[in-house]
């Protein structure tokens, strides 16, 4: 039976296999249609963007309309740019096939076959159809980005207009008489429109109806619990711990933010979609509601973000660095502030909808505008009272770093200025636009400084040397510490790059910047642009720069295996092995470059052009440069000097330790590294003890007594020599007397040893083996005498031994 059952699943198993290879075979082929003719796509295009240029000059065009055609423009760019991948290759390929045919015969010549001939027309003429319709295509689009360019123009220009169009000033009495006059009748249809929303609300949910608007009800009351009750456990930030990590800070911080904002969020979101569900977000209350829903999210956000970052009550736990009273001011800035806020987008978002006269619009947008710069003086100044103080010994403060608190205060109060000076003179828009960029830019700075601290600490500073990241990372992928250590700040630094890149696109989004424009700035990347004759593209670039990059690592990779596995086992010295380890690197880098370059389109022509640029930069500036590469050349081929040579250049000697491509590293015997330009090495006297072998002679000097045998004196040095293990029979050691002096006679003595690095050991061995026996036989010569004054008409005094104290007369020890 279980066979039976074993069976049975398998050929159910190979049954449902070959149903589903089946239906992705055919499916296919059934649902295909007949692809359109490429003349067809083209003047289908071309047709959208004649009809989009034409609505452009129209009047009366809203921001609205214009995002509008700049859409239809994008789609059009996407599909000239798909027919335009599509033919491409193809031109490419027919070109190849019919340089394969070759070209027709001359008159006069051998007729071809008819085949070949017929092959050639064929392929000719798809070629040319291919040919026009690439250059149709990228006339198309010129054209788009032509139309793509004035659609911006134009948005930029209604931007700037609405933003300082001038209205009346915010203290011209007229104006408010004039918006109180309006007011009555504005209410009136203010409590007409939410009085018909409430009422259509109010009978629905009497007929059993809202049943999106309950469920969207009962999932805010869910998520509201998990935020209160819930989250704010996993959250908590113990008093009692008085050092925490700045890791456990952000993490922290991070988490506040999240548990209080997205909860929220997402009930507020549910709420909208049901309410859209059920159709109650037509007519004028609409965007009221938007914005309610959008400001309360925001309210919340906000403090949350105040309190992760301050954190007033919990001076341990704050990740901003400020004082006490510092943090406090600022959390309740944040508190009371973004309370303004949403009263004033809510009222702004009222009086659109209502329809409201330009004197109320203009004075509800002047006075939001007016509250939030009060807000923003308040702030300041309550930092101000909060900076040091001066001292009567030391003068005023100054701080060690760069003064960045300054510069933002300066900044401040130029914006609270600017605000307070557009609603006097009439700027109205103006003002209201200032103060939403300095909301929306507080609100995007301190959210990039809380990611920014969390990527610090989680991806740059968590794989650390001890940390359980860096030994698993160690343990289980084979990474050495110091590579963890340096892919940790890489990722890191690429992750800060892409936050400040995301936040520099919130900031400016503001300013008129749409999806679209970034979209043609990321396609602009991908694509290229020309210079002349010269295409640029990033895409190929990073490519290149990859490609570079692999060859390279495998060019390491073949000389690591190279140095540790195979030349050990061939019985090269070290300089041998140097040298073919420096060869293969040589040609991996000009492999790697070849390959890059060929990635980057690059031809020998241009290739060659580039070298004769290079040649003038080499006649120069750099000479030198290229004249220690040329003889780092040389030192691998003649092999002067090879690796594990005890060298002498000047006054350095030391054992070569490395053959770089501009220089070579000498080890001294102090441990001192001497980098020498390969250019010395070559062109210079150097001093090379092992180039012909290890053999090498040593020099004992002594001094004896003039009353020596001198005979004895050889055979005593000689002797010694020829009983120390390290010196060599042949030649045999030999001494010669070489010097009279005032005091003795020097003899030397000269003998060879196998290996002259270790000249050293063996000359203070025989010293003292030669001194042990001259002063057995006392043939050691008396301390040199210094020679005394004469004087006229006296004894000559005595002639004292140089080291002799000698008493002045006075003294009693004298006589």
């Amino acid at each position: 039976m279980p066979r039976t059952a074993t069976v049975f699943s398998g050929f159910l198993l190979l049954l449902i296999g070959c149903i589903l290879f089946i239906g992705v075979s055919v499916l296919p082929a059934l649902t295909a249609t007949d692809p359109v003719p490429l003349n067809q796509r083209l003047d289908t295009l071309r047709s959208a963007l004649e009809q989009t240029d034409k609505e452009l000059e129209a009047d009366g065009r809203t921001d609205a309309d214009l995002s509008r055609l700049r859409q239809s423009v994008e789609d059009a760019r996407v599909d000239i740019l798909t027919i335009i991948d599509e033919l491409t290759p193809r031109a490419a390929a027919l070109n190849a096939q019919l340089e394969q045919l070759g070209a027709k015969p001359e008159q006069g010549a051998q007729p071809e076959s008819e085949n070949i001939a017929s092959e050639r027309a064929d392929k000719s003429a798809a070629l040319a159809e291919l040919n026009a319709g690439v250059k149709l295509a990228e006339t198309l689009m010129v054209q788009a980005n032509q139309i793509s360019t004035r659609i911006s123009d134009l948005r930029r220009t209604a931007f700037a207009r609405s933003l300082f169009a001038r209205s009346s000033s915010l203290w011209n009495p007229s104006l408010w008489r004039m918006a109180g006059e309006a007011l009555p009748g504005d209410l009136y249809v203010m409590n007409q429109a939410f009085g018909n929303w409430g009422a259509d609300l109010l009978r629905r949910f009497q007929e059993g109806g809202l049943g999106y608007v309950v469920a969207a009800a009962v999932v805010g009351v869910l998520l509201h619990w998990l935020r209160l009750r819930v989250l704010p456990r996993l959250t908590w930030r113990d008093p009692d711990i008085t050092e925490p990590s700045r890791l456990e800070k952000v993490l922290k911080a991070l988490g506040i933010t999240l548990a209080r904002s997205v909860p929220m969020a997402g009930a507020n979101l549910v709420l909208y979609l049901a309410l859209q569900s059920e159709n109650l977000l037509g007519g004028r209350i609409a965007p009221v509601i938007s914005w309610f829903l959008f400001g309360i999210v925001f309210l919340v956000f906000m403090r949350a973000l105040s309190d992760a970052l301050f954190a007033p009550d919990l001076t341990a736990w704050r990740l901003f660095e400020v004082d006490d009273e510092t943090a406090r001011h600022l959390s309740s800035v944040t508190n009371l502030g973004t309370i303004v806020i949403l009263t004033g987008t809510v009222a702004q978002a009222v009086v659109a909808a209502i329809g409201a006269g330009l004197p109320l619009v203009v004075l509800t947008d002047g006075v939001w505008a007016l509250t939030v710069a009060g807000l923003m003086v308040w702030a300041l100044r309550g930092l101000k009272r909060l900076e040091p103080s001066d001292t009567d010994d030391f003068g005023p403060y100054v701080s060690p770093e760069a003064d960045y608190q300054g510069i933002v205060v300066a900044i401040s109060w130029l914006a609270v200025l600017a605000i307070v000076l557009a609603v006097t003179i009439g700027y109205i828009a103006f003002a209201s636009f200032i103060v939403g960029q300095i909301v929306w830019i507080l609100s995007v700075l301190g959210l990039y400084f809380l990611l920014r601290v969390f990527v610090e600490e989680l991806v740059e500073k968590l794989p650390g040397r001890h940390s359980r990241a860096s030994l698993f990372l160690q343990t289980n992928i084979g990474l050495r510490r110091r590579a963890v250590e340096q892919l940790s700040v890489i990722t890191a630094g690429i992750l800060k790059i892409v936050l400040l890149g995301v936040v520099v696109l919130l900031i400016i989004a503001p300013w008129g910047m749409e999806t679209n424009d970034l979209y043609t700035s990321f396609h602009a990347v991908r694509v290229g642009f020309s210079i002349g004759e010269i295409s640029i593209s990033p895409i190929d670039i990073m490519t290149a720069a990859l490609t570079f990059a692999v060859m390279m690592a495998v060019t390491h990779a073949l000389q690591r295996w190279l140095e540790n596995k195979y030349l050990p086992t061939t019985g090269f010295d070290a300089g041998i092995r140097n040298s073919i380890r420096t060869a293969v690197g040589y040609v991996g880098f000009f492999l790697a470059v070849a390959l890059a370059s060929t990635q980057l389109g690059l031809s020998l022509s241009r290739i060659s052009l580039v070298a004769g640029a290079l040649s003038v930069g080499v006649g120069f500036g750099l000479q030198s440069v290229v004249n220690n590469f040329v003889s780092g050349l040389i030192l691998l081929w003649e092999r002067p000097i090879r690796v594990g040579d005890w060298v002498v250049v000047g006054s350095d000697q030391g054992y070569v330790r490395r053959i770089n491509v501009r220089a070579t590293e000498i080890e001294t015997f102090d441990r001192a590294s001497v980098i020498v330009p390969n250019s010395n090495l070559v062109s210079g006297v150097v001093k090379n003890w092992l180039h012909s072998g290890r053999t090498g002679r040593i020099t004992i000097s002594v001094g004896v007594a003039y009353d020596s045998d001198e005979d004895e004196v050889r055979r005593v040095m000689t002797d010694c020599a020829k009983a120390h293990p390290s010196v060599m029979k042949h030649p045999e050691p030999v001494a010669f007397l070489m010097e009279f002096t005032d005091t003795k006679m020097r003899f030397d003595m000269l003998c060879f040893i196998g290996n002259i690095q270790e000249s050293l050991t063996v000359t203070s061995q025989l010293n003292l083996a030669v001194l042990k026996q001259l002063r057995a036989l006392g043939y050691v010569p008396p301390r040199p005498l210094a020679p005394e004054t004469w004087h006229v008409g006296g004894a000559a005094p005595a002639v004292t031994p140089v080291g002799t104290p000698k008493l002045p007369p006075e003294s009693p020890d004298a006589s």
